[in-house]
């Protein structure tokens, strides 16, 4: 199976207004995803993913992360939230935290929750 999904990157402006009109935070956040309401004709489009740039480039740097390492995480979590995934149980977070370090693990990344787990 193949998907397509969009990807943009937001400044922290863009994506508070974002997680304000569609999730009622008024502030901003890292990553956002759409999942599409129906499939295109010949092709599955997933969703659409938002990052904010300026919000990763912080987490990243506060955290030691290089920047491409904090990204594919993100985009690995919102691609997850695009196929129905969520965290709002801890066995759900559990789950998604799971296939994100072996999504990650697959690119030789890192597990980015490791550091989380020390402190």
């Amino acid at each position: 199976p193949f998907g397509e999904l969009s990807l943009a990157f937001v400044d922290d402006a863009e994506i508070q207004i974002l997680n304000r009109d569609y999730r009622g935070q008024d502030k901003p956040t890292n990553v956002l995803s759409f999942p599409a309401l129906a499939p295109l004709a010949d092709r599955t489009f997933l969703g659409d993913i938002v990052l904010a740039y300026d919000t990763i480039k912080a987490e990243a740097e506060k955290a030691g992360l290089p920047m491409e390492d904090h990204i594919s995480h993100l985009v690995i979590h919102g691609f997850l939230h695009l196929n129905g995934y969520d965290h709002e149980m801890d066995i759900d977070a559990k789950n998604m935290q799971d296939l994100e370090i072996a999504a990650l693990a697959r690119l030789d990344i890192s597990n980015p929750y490791a550091m989380r787990e020390i402190l």
